[in-house]
């Protein structure tokens, strides 16, 4: 199956960070004060592989989930190279508060999948786990998300296609940790914000999610998931 997202391009929004000091990304991942030596392609390659996976399961809620009415969810998709992801668990909607509410688990066994944007494409070949997501999405009025997305293990074999280099090819074992949140300014403007770590490597990006930041430095760029 093939879809598709507006979203702006992956040139510029990764924050590289070699020395920094990080605090509260929710209750549950500890504070992280200090410097780690990344190498300038371990970092991009942590980043790229990370919004991968936060795309996909993004993609997955979106046509899976957040299309069918809330309440109790176990969906199965297939993989069309291999492999299968089913998403199990409970929505709740508040309509008063225009507020959706989740907990989801999202199991990923041998599933084969590309995250494909302008300039760069992730493929999964294939990736095998579980990912826990909680939070909640205002769906009304001023966009809100706020969500954690956490597992303690995902297992990949995975290859990294940018334009300016060669593919290559990683493979990783470990935890993985998300939050998800938005904000928005005066303007009305939707800014997308993520950070978190990969199998001990910290992340992080942001870009603007409104419509009008077309044009200038915040661009759209057709991104699409291939399962």
């Amino acid at each position: 199956m093939t879809g598709s997202l507006w979203m702006r391009d992956r040139n510029g929004l990764i924050m590289k960070r070699s020395c920094t000091i990080w605090t509260g990304l929710l209750a549950g991942l500890l504070l992280l004060a200090g410097c780690k030596d990344f190498g300038a392609d371990e970092t991009e390659n942590t980043q790229d592989t990370a919004w991968g996976i936060a795309y996909l399961t993004g993609y997955l809620f979106n046509g899976y989930i957040a299309t069918r009415p809330a309440g109790a969810h176990d969906v199965t998709v297939q993989c069309s190279r291999g492999g299968s992801i089913r998403i199990a668990g409970r929505t709740d909607y508040d309509k008063q508060a225009a507020l959706l509410s989740m907990d989801l688990t999202y199991a990923f066994t041998d599933a084969h999948a590309s995250v494909v944007a302008t300039n760069l494409a992730v493929t999964f070949h294939p990736l095998s786990g579980a990912i826990h997501q909680t939070g909640l999405i205002r769906i009304a009025g001023e966009f809100l998300q706020n969500t954690l997305a956490s597992s303690t293990g995902l297992v990949y074999d995975v290859t990294i296609a940018r334009s300016d280099r060669n593919d290559e090819n990683l493979t990783g074992d470990g935890p993985y940790a998300v939050r998800d949140w938005t904000v928005t300014n005066g303007l009305n403007r939707v800014y997308h914000n993520m950070s978190g770590q990969l199998n001990g490597e910290w992340f992080s990006w942001s870009y603007c999610a409104s419509r009008d930041c077309l044009g200038g430095t915040n661009n759209y760029n057709y991104v699409y998931v291939e399962l």
